[in-house]
């Protein structure tokens, strides 16, 4: 199963995310597929975050997030949320495009 999140409270683009702006809190890039240049990924060390930037022009330009299987993204949502000051929901219905709160382990 997997999970699909996205910034709802501002646009924030794949450059300001792979800046290095999240280092500080252990988050960094993981290489594993260069030939897409609208995805890459950020890990903990542990856990991963595919980020899905605009493919095209006429895309929003903002990025969304998707996880997977029994990978824990928190920590990298977290630090994301801190540093831009974002709000990040959980998409439950691709159709509908109802949007929920994620949940973590301090606020729901």
């Amino acid at each position: 199963m997997s999970t699909d999140l996205r910034i709802v409270n501002m646009d924030v683009s794949m450059d300001e995310l792979f800046d290095g702006r999240l280092k500080q809190f252990g988050i960094a890039e993981h290489l594993w597929d260069e030939s897409i240049p609208h995805r890459r990924t950020l890990t903990d060390g542990r856990n991963w975050l595919l980020v899905r930037g605009p493919a095209s022009d006429g895309d929003s330009a903002g990025v969304w997030f998707k996880t997977w299987g029994l990978n824990n993204p928190h920590r990298i949502l977290a630090a994301i949320e801190k540093v831009f000051e974002a709000r990040i929901l959980q998409s439950m219905s691709h159709s509908i495009g109802a949007l929920t709160r994620r949940k973590n382990g301090t606020r729901q």
